[in-house]
């Protein structure tokens, strides 16, 4: 009998990405969550993909706000 979690995704609204600089940022500090995200820093887009069972999405917000960003 396998196990297997479900991965919740969300997207978040985050202000200041504005270059790949920040991108590569958030991205980085994410996967040390083991938190998958895409970035589009047009629309300031975050989408999310984690296991809420190891990571909460408030979490995942705090990790962004103390590189510097706003999430809305």
């Amino acid at each position: 009998m396998g196990l297997f979690t479900k991965k919740k995704q969300d997207v978040l609204v985050v202000e200041g990405i504005k270059c790949e600089h920040c991108v590569a940022r958030i991205k980085d500090a994410l996967k040390k969550s083991k938190v998958s995200s895409e970035i589009n820093k047009e629309e300031k887009l975050v989408k999310v993909s984690f296991d809420e069972s190891k990571i909460s999405l408030e979490q995942i917000k705090t990790i962004i706000e103390e590189l510097g960003f706003k999430v809305i």
